[in-house]
């Protein structure tokens, strides 16, 4: 990514390793004004790439600016940012509160340049094919869907069914006019802290004593465990027509304080993420 101008010299791009937590400074630098941002998409397979972009992004709005000719329209959908999955007490500050999300398509072996400009704050999301190719700010915080409610995400090929519990209920295939209904549980067990018997501090001679940790598996109990019923904790783009009025739809499901699943549905896409 850049901040800039694209011709800038090689050393002025700039990589985002943690963008996975919201976090890529050249692009929430970005305000209403203050240039441009190019992002350079590199494509390392041999056969053309297809995929969505996420760049954490301080501004309220993004506008497409310019983009290969090849790839046809492409817009920009703003989503508040992913909640931090985090060992440490509080989030990192400065991880970004939105996130802009674009579809990009790049030939085998090659890369995509897409230039983005920040814009004023928009009221009314734009959908997919929008010939303006900007996106409105949500809230910053997404509010989850009401208690007891189904939540159903789609578009042409695929239905995916949240029963009232919160759980993933089923998927449908529209071509093919099938309902597979789901069950869906997280398990885990509870670790043996070892037998100081066998040899003192859960080391024993014999091997059997040791505790469970990061090389050896070793449960208190042979019976698994199972999380309780997960709440849905956010939800993208739902609302969207079964024709893809958004880039992308998708559920956050919380089972618990360490496990969260994200089900994300692209518009046009034939399988769910």
């Amino acid at each position: 990514v850049l901040v800039g101008a694209a011709a800038a010299a090689p050393e002025s791009w700039s990589v985002c390793p943690l963008a996975n937590i919201s976090i890529c400074a050249p692009t929430q630098t970005l305000a209403a004004g203050s240039g441009q941002l190019h992002v350079a998409v590199y494509n390392s397979l041999a056969q053309p790439l297809d995929a969505v972009v996420e760049l954490p992004i301080s501004a309220a709005s993004l506008k497409l600016v310019a983009g290969p000719a090849a790839a046809g329209p492409t817009s920009v959908q703003i989503v508040p940012s992913l909640p931090p999955v985090t060992n440490y007490a509080t989030a990192d500050p400065a991880a970004a509160l939105r996130t802009a999300l674009f579809r990009a398509r790049v030939p085998p072996l090659g890369h995509a340049l897409y230039t983005f400009a920040a814009v004023p704050d928009e009221t009314v999301e734009q959908p997919a094919e929008a010939p303006e190719h900007t996106a409105a700010t949500p809230a910053a915080t997404p509010a989850p869907a009401p208690a007891g409610s189904a939540v159903t995400i789609e578009n042409e090929a695929l239905s995916l069914t949240f029963d009232a519990t919160g759980a993933l209920a089923s998927i449908t295939n529209k071509a093919a006019k099938l309902t597979t209904p789901l069950t869906q549980v997280f398990g885990y067990y509870k670790a043996s802290e070892g037998s100081k018997a066998s040899g003192g501090g859960g080391q024993g001679s014999d091997g059997r004593g040791q505790a469970s940790g990061a090389y050896i598996f070793r449960p208190n109990v042979s019976t698994s465990f199972t999380t309780g019923a997960p709440l849905i904790t956010r939800v993208v783009g739902v609302g969207a027509s079964a024709t893809g009025s958004y880039i992308v739809q998708e559920v956050t499901q919380t089972f618990g304080p360490w496990v969260s699943q994200r089900v994300r549905l692209a518009a046009g896409a034939r399988h769910a993420e």
